[in-house]
């Protein structure tokens, strides 16, 4: 399979709470092109204006990559129809728990925007806490419905779920180990190395 781009260095991170900012900043540090978007208006006005609500994302931090260029915030929302393109998504929205179960509106509007941009060759990692089967049986399906591809023949797809202690010095973002999957050898393959530059 064709990568996306050569280096895939171009991110696009959907979601921007906890782990979904600290993740993109990280990366912009890291020497990658950021595109963070989020439904939250008001979320994305703020960081826009480098103003961090993430603790451990000061505003500093967060100032600095968006003063570089590595890191632009945008609002999203269902009438967002293609976002720039991008080499590696992650899909970092939020599950909260309604009646005991995840509700996964927004990984499924979330998987929308990815599907809608997405190009042959690209990587796809959901990051959202969820139930087993999530990535393959919701991810892919609406990435498929919007773009046609499908994971291991079109693109890459894995999963890395997340582990940010907000708030926490000792074990951060980068100093904890990473879980990650993907739905093959290949793509194992090229989400470790995704993150292998991160944490």
């Amino acid at each position: 399979m064709r990568p996306a781009g050569l280096g895939r260095d171009r991110v696009l991170v959907v979601g921007l709470g906890h782990v979904g900012l600290t993740l993109a900043v990280c990366a912009a540090e890291n020497g990658f092109t950021v595109q963070g978007v989020d439904s939250d208006l008001v979320k994305v006005e703020l960081l826009t204006a480098g103003c961090s609500d993430v603790e451990d994302v000061t505003d500093e931090r967060l100032g600095a990559v968006l003063r570089s260029g590595r890191f632009t915030v945008r609002h999203v929302d269902r009438t967002t129809e293609v976002l720039p393109r991008f080499d590696v998504a992650i899909i970092a929205t939020p599950t909260p728990l309604t009646q005991g179960l995840p509700d996964l509106s927004s990984v499924v509007a979330g998987s929308r925007t990815v599907g809608r941009t997405l190009q042959r060759g690209g990587v796809v990692v959901l990051e959202s806490t969820s139930f087993p089967g999530t990535t393959e049986r919701i991810v892919a399906r609406i990435i498929e419905e919007e773009s046609g591809f499908t994971p291991s023949e079109d693109y890459y797809l894995g999963c890395s779920p997340e582990r940010i202690d907000p708030g926490n010095r000792l074990h951060t973002f980068e100093t904890t180990p990473k879980l990650v999957s993907g739905t093959d050898a290949e793509a194992l393959a090229v989400v470790s190395a995704f993150y292998a530059r991160l944490v």
